[in-house]
């Protein structure tokens, strides 16, 4: 008996550290979400040009009607190896280095008839990706 109340303190235990990690993972995700969007949001009533100064130039652009376009950056970012506590235990364990894509999309329109990237002026933005 006294030894399967030990059992089920310790399950008790690893599953309240683990929802801890978890909760903190997750909380970690929304505030980069968070940056991303104030990011990009900054980049709406800007011109194309303004973009491609700060992330270089488009990935690819695609024609959405007459005067409109879309301009997609897809960025990947390599994150080196680093050290984790594993949850639920005092160990740590390495994690391997990976690779994150995030993929950008930006929707402009002009009224120029043969338009530079100046031209063309950001309506809104949207990004994809897990760790954008």
């Amino acid at each position: 008996m006294r030894h399967s109340i030990y059992l089920l303190l310790r399950l008790c235990t690893c599953v309240f550290l683990a929802a801890c990690s978890i909760q903190q993972a997750v909380q970690e995700h929304k505030e980069q979400q968070a940056r991303m969007t104030r990011s990009l949001d900054g980049y709406v009533g800007k011109s194309i040009a303004d973009v491609t100064a700060e992330r270089g130039p488009p990935t690819s652009t695609i024609e959405l009607a007459a005067n409109r376009r879309s301009f997609q950056w897809e960025m990947t970012t390599q994150t080196p190896e680093r050290a984790a506590s594993a949850p639920g235990s005092q160990m740590a364990v390495i994690l391997p280095k990976d690779e994150q894509t995030c993929l950008v999309t930006v929707v402009a329109s002009t009224a120029a008839p043969s338009p530079a990237l100046s031209d063309w002026i950001v309506e809104s933005t949207q990004w994809k990706g897990p760790n954008c």
